[in-house]
């Protein structure tokens, strides 16, 4: 008798998830074969374009902030605060450029680029197309003075 207990008493206490699933019929986790890291943190043959997704993953970190504001801004603002969110959003906006226009990441870009062009067996689509929206971009904060991104974004 107390073997029957103690195995049912073991049965019970180590399988009350398997009744709970089964009484909600929730499947059972699927198993992944390999996790598959992202691609933002594996590194790359060359240093200076690992260094300048880092640099970019911090903007787009930024951008997201601006769009939760800008969410926040145009949904449940109370009265007469607009103009301190509209200074929140243009101080992100403008940090957001003087982060891409600086020297550091400009030399960034070059080294990759030079890379790429010594070494392109290391670089594949996806990345060659990323580094080239890289330099769209710092091109255009680099050609764009800060105050008239922060007069823009208050617009």
């Amino acid at each position: 008798m107390l073997k029957r207990l103690q195995l049912l008493a073991k049965h019970i206490i180590q399988r009350p998830h398997d009744r709970i699933e089964r009484a909600l019929n929730i499947p059972a986790p699927i198993q992944s074969a390999k996790s598959v890291e992202a691609q933002h943190h594996v590194l790359h043959a060359c240093p200076s374009y690992t260094e300048l997704r880092t640099e970019f993953r911090n903007v787009g970190r930024m951008n997201a902030i601006i769009e939760t504001l800008g969410r926040d801004f145009l949904t449940a603002m109370p009265d007469g605060a607009y103009v301190s969110r509209l200074g929140q959003i243009a101080f992100l906006y403008r940090r957001q450029h003087e982060d891409l226009a600086t020297d550091k990441v400009i030399d960034l870009l070059g080294n990759a680029k030079e890379h790429l062009k010594n070494n392109p067996s290391d670089w594949d689509e996806w990345n060659t197309a990323n580094l080239r929206e890289m330099e769209s971009s710092i091109r255009h904060h680099a050609g764009v003075p800060a105050d008239l991104i922060e007069k823009r974004a208050r617009l």
